[in-house]
């Protein structure tokens, strides 16, 4: 059967229009809140990828997780290792939770000065079929 250019348009058409619609639809808005906290770090534990801070507004000190995907910088905003991060030292923790772990964006060694605040950003998750 001969198919005519028209029609191969047409059916190529369709198919783009179906296709945008399943992805449309696959489309999910989730909300995150980063939550900025003040402390000091009593402890920085390589082997589980945490950090452990003790803050004025927590009685306990708090464990942090942190990933590849974590920045760490100074005061200043250049970038450091959490290997260099010494106890004792001021921090600004810039977290999300996720699930029953805290798991830091952002890590300041020696904030200017301390600060809490929350922020809250939407991002769109594309699920695959």
């Amino acid at each position: 059967m001969k198919t005519l250019p028209s029609t191969s348009r047409l059916l190529g058409g369709v198919c783009a229009v179906l296709l945008l619609g399943v992805t449309a639809y696959g489309q999910e808005s989730v909300t995150t809140t980063t939550i900025t906290q003040d402390g000091i770090v009593q402890q920085v534990v390589p082997a589980s990828s945490e950090i452990i801070v003790t803050s004025p507004t927590s009685p306990e000190p708090v464990r942090y997780s942190f990933t590849k995907t974590t920045t760490f910088v100074d005061a200043k905003g250049n970038a450091v290792t959490y290997e260099s991060i010494q106890p004792n030292v001021p921090a600004r923790i810039y977290y999300t939770r996720v699930g029953d772990r805290l798991v830091v964006n952002k890590f300041v060694v020696q904030p200017a000065s301390p600060v809490i605040e929350e922020t809250t950003t939407t991002t769109t998750i594309k699920e695959e079929d």
